[in-house]
């Protein structure tokens, strides 16, 4: 009898198993923690893609710039009929005498040019394409630090309307305990109709304003969703760890501007970006030098025309040999734009300067809001202790006519503001942490 009992509860467990495995998986399915929400968002983003694609065609062009450098081989033939001369031995107007020739010409020739020097020039534009492959690739870098920084606001605002949603839903409860217990005083002609009207409207607009941050919890639900890839209406849960946990910053404001100076993107791209113009400038420079190429060929041909006496037959021949070309024009073809790509240089290292002066403000700003996030946390969570004795005291004061229903209203309100105000600033300062890491090129 106890065998079978132990056989029917195993039964039973598995059937409670089963049930909840789809619900569980489901459950898994849809709820995402920044972490997961990175790596989807990376893998997904329009924007992202075309930089890898753009990154992805930029190291084929330095392939190909190599691959000129090879030899260049070509075979040539021709193939031809050919009339008999006319000779015009007593002037024009007369009758020529007809030469009769061989009909039959035919040629094939293998040349092939092999460039010896030319300024270096070929070196310097596959330097110049890797210096732009190399900026792609920080753009790259910059991009997915900017999607994620753009997802990870989004993860906490989500976080933050589903904070105010569990708060306003808890008020709403009080309210409608309240308005009940409001409706009764009322009917004793312990009050007056107007508290029972005042306590109606506060709980109309409580439930508009949670209609208000349900449609919210919709639109930054649907964002996420499109950044990761996903059905815009997929349901979405952000999984994460408790608000209250810290995250303390590990350096000075010194330092994080010293990391920023070394490893943000946006300097990355300015200086290669002048470093490209630079490449240019020394490719105008070597315009003037010289070329020196060696040629080489050989042809079979038929028939034989080159030397006397002729023949009517094929015959081979080769030449090997070196080229040299001067381009003496572009000492003054070259000189005004070798002027204009200097101004150009100057031009771009006084934005790299602007972006620098740029990058230490937006440091600033986000190093003194998070410290003054942190600040608002110690606030809110005084207010909260303070508004919710305060409510404590006017509520029973209310109930025992002591006070007005003015001053419970607003008590009540003071201390959703309260918790509205933790909320924030806990959320604000996880977001300026993370503002913080992009600006340092550390996200």
């Amino acid at each position: 009898m106890k065998q079978n009992n132990f056989l029917y509860l195993i039964v039973f467990l598995l059937i409670i198993g089963q049930k909840a495995l789809p619900q569980s998986i489901t459950d898994d399915k849809n709820t995402f923690d920044l972490d997961r929400i990175w790596e989807l968002t990376q893998k997904n983003h329009k924007k992202i893609k075309a930089i890898q694609l753009n990154e992805k065609a930029q190291q084929e062009n330095i392939k190909n710039t190599k691959a000129s450098q090879l030899p260049t081989i070509n075979l040539q033939g021709s193939y031809s009929r050919l009339s008999d001369m006319p000779l015009y031995e007593d002037g024009f107007l007369n009758k020529p005498t007809t030469v009769r020739i061989n009909s039959t010409n035919y040629s094939s020739m293998l040349a092939t040019d092999v460039i010896l020097y030319n300024g270096l020039s070929k070196n310097r534009e596959i330097k110049i394409q890797e210096v732009a492959l190399a900026s792609i690739h920080s753009l790259l870098q910059l991009s997915l630090a900017e999607v994620k920084l753009e997802s990870t606001k989004l993860f906490y605002t989500l976080i933050r309307h589903t904070h105010y949603k569990d708060l306003v839903e808890k008020e709403i409860k009080q309210d409608n305990k309240q308005l009940a217990e409001i409706n009764s005083l009322y009917k004793n002609g312990t009050i007056l109709k107007s508290d029972v009207l005042r306590s109606e409207v506060t709980l109309s607009n409580h439930q508009m304003l949670l209609t208000e941050i349900e449609n919210n919890i919709l639109i930054i639900q649907q964002q996420l969703n499109l950044l990761m890839g996903r059905d815009e209406l997929a349901p979405l849960t952000p999984l994460y760890k408790d608000l209250k946990e810290e995250i303390n910053l590990e350096s000075s404001y010194e330092s994080y501007l010293e990391k920023a100076l070394q490893n943000a993107y946006e300097l990355q791209i300015a200086d290669n970006d002048i470093q490209r113009s630079e490449l240019d400038l020394k490719q105008l420079q070597a315009k003037i030098l010289p070329k020196v190429s060696l040629f080489a060929d050989y042809s079979f041909n038929y028939p034989q025309s080159k030397a006397y006496p002729y023949a009517d037959a094929l015959y081979g021949m080769g030449q090997i040999g070196l080229k040299l070309n001067i381009p003496i024009s572009n000492l003054y073809h070259t000189k005004h734009q070798k002027i204009s790509q200097q101004s150009f240089i100057s031009k771009q290292k006084v934005e790299r300067e602007q972006k620098v002066d740029q990058l230490k403000n937006e440091l600033r700003a986000s190093y003194v809001k998070y410290t003054e996030t942190l600040q608002r946390i110690s606030v809110a969570e005084k207010n909260i202790k303070q508004t919710t004795e305060t409510l404590r005291i006017i509520r029973n004061s209310y109930f025992n006519q002591q006070s007005l229903l003015t001053d419970l209203l607003d008590a009540e309100t003071q201390l959703l503001q309260a918790q509205f105000d933790l909320t924030t600033a806990e959320i604000n300062a996880k977001i300026e942490y993370y503002q913080i890491q992009k600006v340092i090129g550390n996200l």
